[in-house]
């Protein structure tokens, strides 16, 4: 009898360690199709669906998922629309979310030399939103992602309900130089990847600790980023020499209610800025995040989308200044 059962929970155990190891080798040996493979098993859990549409600046995929009030994410520079996969479905209870790869980003076809300004870009979003048929939405964004929400907010006040930038915005002047100013300065551009150590040196500046799923995943990426050396350095240069005012400027006629999310251990834009940009806007609200860097997605117990979630929760209600925010856990 002992012996049937020790053979009963041999094959209860041999089954899930065999299909570990299994997946353990393939991300070994394939990460680009194991990733993806997990990516599209991961979103059959999600009320999110991926799905394509022809735009003006090329093929844009995107995920889109839920009813009710749109809401559209924007990614950062060098990033892509699966990292919103979670932020994505969470808000998908109760809204309709629609999360692009910017034009260029992600599974979209590289853009031609100019594309990447950030003047051009903008306009992309706008024309990929005209073609799925969305009119009013809220719009958030990170790093990249924020600034182009910022010029859609101010150059389409009638379709923009709410903004908020989840994570510092690209393009505020920061009285304290932050570890990327220090960076550029000498030469060294660390977002850029151009070879496998600056991929993987990239996280530490994202994130002070990059959560292990995260970097799992940017296993399956990391072959695409590296054999598009030449392109990510004419993204870069296309992004920091475009022609647009600083963020502040631009939220400086915009009405709608903001929220910014800023981390206080941000090395790519120094937490400094957070002040200057809510003493532009208008109908502001800043929510500085202790312990997390420039990627605060992954950022624990959801608390950054619990931020979100309440900015939203009072524009519904028709509440601006809003009530108590949630205490960070």
């Amino acid at each position: 009898m002992a012996f049937r059962r020790r053979s009963l929970i041999a094959k209860v155990l041999i089954v899930p360690v065999g299909l570990i190891a299994v997946l353990v080798v393939s991300w070994l040996l394939f990460p680009e199709r194991t990733v993806r493979l997990g990516i599209d098993v991961a979103l059959l859990a999600t009320r999110l669906e991926g799905k394509q549409v022809q735009s003006a600046s090329g093929v844009v995929h995107y995920y889109e998922g839920g009813e009710g009030e749109t809401i559209v994410l924007l990614h950062g520079i060098f990033s892509r629309k699966e990292n919103w996969i979670l932020a994505a479905d969470v808000l998908s209870s109760q809204y309709r979310v629609i999360v692009p790869d910017l034009p260029g980003f992600g599974e979209n076809e590289p853009l031609d030399v100019g594309g990447y300004r950030i003047e051009a870009q903008y306009r992309g979003v706008l024309e990929f939103l005209n073609e799925i048929k969305v009119d009013a939405f809220h719009v958030a964004g990170s790093s990249m992602g924020g600034l182009i929400a910022a010029q859609m907010a101010r150059a389409s006040p009638d379709r923009v309900k709410s903004l908020a930038f989840l994570g510092s915005p690209f393009g505020v002047s920061a009285p304290e130089e932050s570890d990327m100013d220090r960076a550029l300065a000498s030469g060294h551009s660390p977002l850029v990847t151009v070879d496998a150590n600056t991929y993987w040196e990239r996280f530490s500046w994202l994130e002070r600790n990059p959560p292990y799923l995260a970097l799992i995943a940017a296993r399956g990426f990391a072959r695409q980023e590296i054999d598009a050396a030449a392109l990510n350095k004419r993204i870069w240069d296309e992004v920091t020499s475009s022609q647009f005012p600083k963020t502040e400027s631009l939220v400086a006629d915009v009405e709608q209610p903001t929220l910014i999310v800023w981390c206080s251990e941000d090395r790519v834009f120094h937490v400094s800025g957070a002040k200057v940009l809510l003493s532009f806007l208008p109908k502001g609200h800043l929510q500085v995040l202790q312990g997390c860097g420039h990627a605060p997605l992954f950022y624990p117990n959801l608390t950054m989308l619990r931020h979100y979630a309440w900015l939203l929760a009072n524009v519904r209600a028709g509440i601006w200044p809003p009530g108590p925010i949630p205490v960070a856990r």
